[in-house]
């Protein structure tokens, strides 16, 4: 799964979720109910999630029907970058942790 659009805005997430669906494409929300532990103020924004292969069409699709709305910068979330992998896996990450052996 990958973020296609973060937000604090429910209306926001409301019309993603039926851009996305017009186009047959499935959605989840995660965060949805962080409201809960923060009080309804809207602190920590919900992640739209897509399936991995149909993010780029899923942020392509909302960037352009918010073009239709007016928005001049797009909406949806960049592409999420590959985890940098540790040198050596993770025998080499502890190893680096513990330091040089005396």
């Amino acid at each position: 799964m990958d973020v296609v659009l973060l937000t604090t805005d429910p209306v926001r997430l409301s019309w993603a979720r039926a851009v996305l669906a017009a186009e047959g494409i499935d959605s989840l929300v995660f965060d949805e109910q962080m409201s809960l532990a923060e009080g309804s103020i809207g602190a920590f924004p919900r992640r739209l999630m897509v399936d991995d292969a149909l993010a780029p069409r899923a942020r392509r699709l909302l960037d352009e029907a918010a073009q239709g709305l007016g928005e001049t910068a797009p909406i949806s979330a960049p592409p999420r970058r590959p985890a940098p992998q540790a040198a050596g896996g993770l025998a080499g990450l502890v190893a680096r942790m513990l330091g040089p052996r005396r």
